[in-house]
């Protein structure tokens, strides 16, 4: 409902047929919507939870909110377009929704730290960039996928691997540093 609201201003303001319009749908309504919608329950649940006392944590929370997202996605997507689309959907959509997830937890964790340390500045600010790193990232994703050239076709694939790779290497380097928050 967000994102038809979303397209609906977005076609007031930019033709359907303008080349861009399919950058800033990406962006700015369903990167923007899905992310801030992730975002806000994942906050709702998790910020004052006790159990919410790792740093680590956040990252597992992000996902975990984030999976579920993707689930309830991809089923609206099945019964939209039938099974074929099921096999995309799951090698790329949710392992894309992971990874966006993985760095919203990121700053998310950190957000926290701050936050128990009384720095409400530090605690805000990485808030945000929890928020707006996976809007970007989303935002990238669908924008090469949507765009569907022959160089938006290589550009996804490079990113693609790009991001599982600092994915990793975020999830291996947070799990062994991990600190009570």
């Amino acid at each position: 409902m967000l994102e038809q609201i979303g397209t609906t201003i977005l076609n007031s303001f930019v033709s359907p047929e303008n080349p861009a319009y399919v950058i800033f749908l990406a962006f700015l309504v369903v990167a923007v919507v899905e992310e801030g919608t992730k975002f806000y329950l994942l906050h709702r649940r998790t910020w004052k939870n006790p159990n919410f006392n790792y740093r680590f944590d956040a990252i597992v929370y992000a996902v975990f909110v984030s999976l579920g997202f993707a689930a309830f996605e991809n089923i609206g997507y099945v019964f939209g377009y039938g099974i074929t689309v099921a096999p995309a959907r799951a090698l790329l959509a949710i392992p894309g929704h992971m990874s966006f997830a993985v760095f919203m937890g990121y700053f998310y964790g950190r957000a926290k730290l701050f936050f128990d340390y009384g720095d409400k500045e530090k605690s805000r600010t990485n808030l945000w960039l929890a928020y707006l790193s996976a809007v970007f990232l989303h935002g990238f994703y669908d924008s090469c996928a949507m765009i569907g050239s022959a160089g938006s076709t290589i550009v996804f694939v490079v990113f693609i691997i790009l991001m599982y790779l600092a994915v990793y290497r975020m999830i291996k380097s947070e799990s062994h540093t991990d600190a009570p928050v």
